[in-house]
């Protein structure tokens, strides 16, 4: 239908549906057909119709689910993705290449249980070739990962607020953005990967550095940490007080701000415990390992991992008194029965967390602590990796994907076709009885003249149907 509206045929390129709206906005324009409602509705499903077919991804949803599929595109813009085909195959993709990645991140830990067990005699280097292999595919992500396209800048603002807005200075700001955010993944993706081959290469005893020089770009990644924890602190602490004001100059009458400002010291807490801990964690196992603290037991040596479990539930219990006190003050039941919800996940999340993350810390200790005892063995002590990886790799090579297929197919079914039928004959079998009834030829406005040969003004072809059908 829209492709009839247009006069143009279902391969027509940009251009030619360019060219087509111009010649048949200009024959059908109000001000040269007057106010005649057949030809103004005409000229409304000529401006529809341009909108899907001038746009890429409304012209590949309309190729490839027809009418219903593009008024469905339009009209649920939430769901637009699982009808989009481009998105649809970027989708394919990005569960191929997770399905790839996670089942690399599980050869890792089944390599190291091996050859720390003595079953193999590879090098470390060759154990560690699964993550050098992943380091490998996040960095051409990165490298190929583009900033989301901008809306329209001036949507939502006043005709005052738009005469300031500067969209060169916006998307100039995002392309800086963009650069940043290349430029730390690119240093956390190096400095990862230097880590782990200065790893391997001690291992195999292939470089006499000490432990604590092996471990230098561990370091640079958690000064990177630190930088980020600044920025971040900073701007959470600006929007706390900003948030603060809001509140103070609420107006009586007017919707309620619901949030609450967060304390500065929980912003703090939150944003650098995990950081100063896993540097302390850190700094003691170099100096075990070197010998500089080699009177340490290993029990002691991992205190920072065991207060790391108690500071998260601390964490955990600060957030559910803030929140309990922010619902009781709201007197709002749906705020307090989502306050219940919240912390009862999180309460499950968290105990399922740290239970796998003291047991496998646990079997570690236990297993460093015996000396030349291969007891527990090191398949034992990573069970906990084991499951959490195993985890992650149903989820992204199966839930994920068989949530993303049954939305679609949802979508298919209310569309009421399978979604390869022609668009065109869709329209036919889909669309209602004709809404507009042209008594002046569709070739042509009130004076039935004949457009140029082969122009939507002809009355040949398609254009002397009688009918017109509206889009739903």
């Amino acid at each position: 239908m829209r492709l009839q509206a247009l006069g143009v045929e279902r391969n027509a390129d940009q251009a030619a549906i360019k060219k087509a709206y111009r010649r048949m906005a200009l024959r059908y324009h109000p001000d040269k057909t007057g106010n005649d409602p057949e030809l103004v509705e005409r000229f409304q499903l000529i401006q529809k119709a341009y909108e899907t077919l001038g746009d890429e991804r409304k012209r590949a949803v309309y190729d490839t689910y027809g009418e219903r599929g593009a008024a469905m595109f339009e009209s649920m813009s939430g769901l637009a993705t699982f009808l989009d085909p481009e998105i649809i195959k970027a989708v394919n993709a990005v569960f191929f290449a997770g399905t790839l990645l996670v089942a690399a991140l599980i050869l890792f830990p089944s390599f190291l249980s091996l050859r720390a067990d003595g079953k193999v005699s590879w090098s470390w280097v060759a154990v560690f070739s699964p993550l050098f292999i992943v380091d490998v595919a996040l960095f051409a992500v990165l490298m190929r990962a583009r900033a989301p396209k901008r809306g329209d800048p001036h949507e939502g603002m006043e005709p005052s607020e738009e005469d300031e807005a500067d969209p060169a200075a916006a998307d100039a700001a995002d392309a800086a953005n963009q650069r940043m955010a290349k430029v730390i993944g690119s240093v956390y993706l190096i400095a990862l990967t230097v880590q782990q081959i200065l790893i391997a290469l001690k291992l195999d005893d292939s470089i006499s550095a000490s432990w604590a020089v092996v471990f230098v770009p561990w370091y640079i990644l958690e000064l990177l940490h630190v930088g980020l924890g600044v920025m971040q602190t900073g701007s959470e602490l600006a929007y706390n007080a900003a948030l603060a004001v809001a509140r103070e100059r609420h107006v009586e009458g007017e919707p309620e701000i619901a949030e609450t400002p967060k304390q500065p010291f929980l912003i703090v807490y939150d944003n650098f415990y995990v950081v100063v801990l896993r540097i302390a964690q850190l700094a003691l196992i170099v100096s075990k390992i070197d010998g500089s603290a080699a009177s340490l037991s290993w029990v002691v040596v991992f205190v920072p991992s065991w207060l790391w479990g108690l500071l998260k539930i601390g964490s955990v219990a600060l957030w559910a008194l803030a929140e309990k006190k922010a619902a009781r003050e709201s007197d709002s039941e749906a705020r307090s029965a989502e306050f219940k919800s919240t912390l009862t996940l999180r309460i499950i999340g968290l105990t399922v967390y740290l239970g796998l993350f003291y047991l496998g810390v646990g079997l570690l200790v236990s297993r460093l602590s015996n000396g030349d005892s291969a007891t527990p063995s090191t398949a034992v002590i990573l069970i906990p990796v084991f499951i959490v990886l195993s985890l992650l790799f149903c989820i992204v090579a199966c839930c994920l994907p068989l949530m993303f297929a049954a939305t679609r197919y949802q979508l298919r079914q209310q569309m009421g076709d399978d979604g390869s039928a022609d668009p065109e004959a869709q329209n036919s079998a889909a669309q209602p009885t004709s809404v507009v009834s042209v008594h002046k030829r569709i070739g042509g406005p009130a004076d039935g003249n004949a457009g140029e040969n082969g122009a939507p003004g002809s009355s040949t072809g398609a254009e002397s149907s009688d009918t017109i059908h509206a889009d739903p």
